[in-house]
């Protein structure tokens, strides 16, 4: 069995186990003797995900962690960015001091350009800064990047309906536009609250509780179930 998970940080921990702990991610592939062919970035976009599925080579299963529509999509880098944060790298103090923190002082900021290989596609943080700058000035409109964000959910319930996968639509209800509804797989609003509810800043690389990672595992377990039984009549 191929399992491909797509997201947001929710969904990029696997394969490397911190000490003893494993992410939902490992549980739910150890389970099924499975092979793992993708798994989310932080801040992952709804475009990403859609050019991430559509080069997933035929998974037999898939969960997506469906994204907010403020992220942006940063091509050639393992992350994406959240358009609410341009405006931190605009201010030159503040975004040397995440450019060059790097792994002496861990904290969210830091690690933005530390993880990501953000540092390895910009030659230097003016390069970053100018691009981010001249992007949002000249090509950003918030309109047009919402409907973006619209049009990558639309086809990729298509792209999964026409091709038949298996998948399961981690949402959080309240960012879904009110005329969309999933005609793919099974949309799953609880697996989205269980991920905040055992949200945990900093413990494991996709912010979620040890107890949360078995929690998440047992309900995938369970739903993944349920779709291949179905998916078998």
């Amino acid at each position: 069995m191929k399992i491909g998970f797509y997201g947001d940080s929710k969904a990029c921990w696997a394969n490397f186990p911190i000490y003893d702990d494993i992410s939902f991610i490992d549980i739910v592939c150890e389970h099924y003797q499975a092979k793992l062919i993708n798994k989310g970035v932080p801040q992952g976009s709804e475009e990403r995900i859609l050019k991430e599925l559509k080069k997933s080579k035929e998974p037999d299963i898939v969960v997506i962690f469906h994204s907010q529509s403020s992220r942006f999509y940063l091509p050639q880098t393992d992350r994406d960015i959240d358009v609410r944060d341009f405006n931190k790298f605009f201010d030159d103090r503040k975004a040397n001091y995440i450019w060059k923190a790097g792994k002496k002082n861990r904290d969210s900021a830091s690690e933005f350009f530390d993880y990501g290989q953000i540092k390895d596609k910009f030659k230097d943080l003016d390069e970053f800064i100018a691009t981010i700058s001249l992007y949002k000035k000249h090509l950003y409109d918030a309109d047009v990047h919402l409907n973006r964000y619209y049009g990558s959910l639309v086809q990729i319930d298509q792209f999964l309906t026409h091709k038949k996968i298996p998948s399961i639509h981690v949402i959080d209800p309240n960012a879904m536009p009110s005329w969309f509804k999933f005609q793919s797989g099974e949309t799953a609003s609880d697996l989205y609250r269980l991920s905040e509810d055992n949200f945990e800043l900093g413990t494991f690389p996709n912010n979620i509780s040890k107890k949360g990672q078995q929690r998440i595992a047992n309900t995938l377990i369970s739903k993944i179930d349920n779709l291949l039984s179905h998916n078998k009549k």
